[in-house]
This record gives C-alpha cells, sequence and structure tokens, in this order.
C-alpha cells in the first residue's frame, strides 16, 4: 500500500507501527518523521515495505545497567577494608566481598607499594550505567590518593591500589588510564578494556588478559557476581513486565 504522510498520523497505530513497537523500534512520532522524509524524497511510501528494511536494520537501544566491581591491591588488610568502604560511599551497599589471594603473578607493583601484596574483589548491589565507568575510574584514582594522604604518602607512594570494572553476561571490562591497541577510549583520560569474556559456561582470557585474571582461582568470584547480575536483570524485567500490566 503506498500512501501520503496524511494517512500516517492516525489516533491509533496503524499494523506497520505495532509490527515496529513490537521489536522496540521506535514512537508513533518517530515512524511519522521517517515516513515525511521517505514521502518528500520519493513521492509515495511503500509501508510494508518500509517496515520490512527498519526490521532488518540493527536498532539502537539504551545500553543495559552492568554490575559494578573492583578489584584492590594492598599488603594491608584494614586499608583494603577501609578503601571498601570509601568506595561504597560512591558505589553503594557492597553485595560481596572475595577472599584475599597471593598477589604473586607479577612483582610490577612490588617497588612501590612493598612486598606481600594481597588482591581482593567486590562487587556492589546497585548496577549503574556503563557509562559511568570513567567517573567511577576517576573516582578510585582520587581515593587512591586521599589514602595516601592520610597517610602522609606521596601519591606516588600508594597502600592501595583500586581497580573498577563491571560484569555483564557475556564479558567483564576494566577501567584504565593506560591506552593500548585492544582498549577503547571512553573519556576524561580513562580507557576500558575487555578482560574476561564469558564463553562455554565459563570465564576466559583474552591473549591481552592481566595473569592474575587469567588464574582461574579468581573466576568463582565472578560467576556469582554474574549469577546476582542474572537474577538482578530477571528481576526488573518481571517489574517492568508488572508496571506494564498495571497501565494496561
Amino acid at each position: 500500500m503506498k500512501v501520503s504522510p496524511r494517512h500516517i498520523a492516525v489516533a491509533e497505530p496503524s499494523n506497520e507501527q505495532n509490527r515496529l513497537a513490537m521489536y522496540g523500534i521506535g514512537s508513533v512520532l518517530r515512524f511519522d518523521s521517517w515516513a515525511v522524509w521517505l514521502y518528500r524524497e520519493h513521492g509515495s511510501i511503500d509501508l510494508a515495505a518500509f517496515v520490512d528494511t527498519l526490521l532488518a536494520m540493527g536498532t539502537i537501544r539504551p545500553a543495559r545497567p552492568v554490575n559494578l566491581i573492583a578489584g584492590l591491591i594492598s599488603n594491608d588488610t584494614d586499608l583494603m577494608r577501609r578503601a571498601i568502604r570509601l568506595f561504597g560511599d560512591y558505589a553503594g551497599p557492597v553485595e560481596a566481598v572475595s577472599d584475599c589471594w597471593p598477589f604473586d603473578t607479577t612483582d610490577y607493583y612490588n617497588l612501590e607499594m612493598g612486598e606481600g601484596l594481597l588482591r581482593q574483589f567486590v562487587s556492589f548491589a546497585r548496577l549503574i550505567n556503563p557509562q559511568e565507568l570513567a567517573a567511577v575510574k576517576t573516582l578510585s584514582n582520587q581515593l587512591e590518593e586521599r589514602i595516601c594522604l592520610d597517610l602522609a604518602l606521596p601519591p606516588e607512594q600508594r597502600r592501595v591500589n583500586i581497580d573498577p570494572g563491571y560484569v555483564t553476561l557475556s564479558k567483564l571490562v576494566l577501567a584504565t588510564t593506560k591506552d593500548y591497541g585492544h582498549r577503547i577510549y571512553l573519556r576524561d583520560g580513562i580507557y576500558a578494556e575487555s578482560t574476561l569474556h564469558y564463553e562455554n559456561g565459563r570465564w576466559t582470557p583474552w591473549p591481552w588478559t592481566y595473569p592474575d585474571y587469567a588464574d582461574i582461582r579468581y573466576h568463582g568470584f565472578f560467576e556469582q557476581v554474574r549469577d546476582s547480575y542474572k537474577n538482578k536483570l530477571n528481576t526488573r524485567s518481571n517489574e517492568a513486565a508488572v508496571r506494564q500490566g498495571v497501565g494496561e
């Protein structure tokens, strides 16, 4: 059926508009805007073919929220607990804290932070927009400096390293201030990298994954975070369905 735009802007959505809505594509207003543009270009619109084309296109949708985590390195467990508490003032309630493991896959931080370093992870209950990661990394840098200041140490002598990131169903992402070929710029001097991906029911490293993250001893905790994240998404989906049902 070929029509002019005046036949599109109707009080009740057309069959074609309902088809788009089923796939989460656009509002009636957006549909009308596209249709008006096509009419100006071509003089008429085949609505069925138009909708088929739209459904075949990639659709821009809001990003899913993600589960915020942070990895900590220190040889002082009291300082690690303090860092988690300070970080939680921004991130919200702590959901889970991992065991402490020896940080023994590299001596990269030994000169700055000393011997006997430990690694620990924390996850948070509140889901965040992945766009927040750059701001979270900036905050973690400020917290590291604050702890140095409280200990009367210069910033280059950190006692706690805080590396924020997030977990999704398919990957674990970390924030960093260092650029490299596999890293994507976010903003304010902060980059992101996919450190692990979830494949065939397990966490899997990339060629560039840090050696300690590639070690499976951490993966049980990441699996726990992923399971919790999945439950949160399901809860949100169910709540949204209830709200939609109430509104109908």
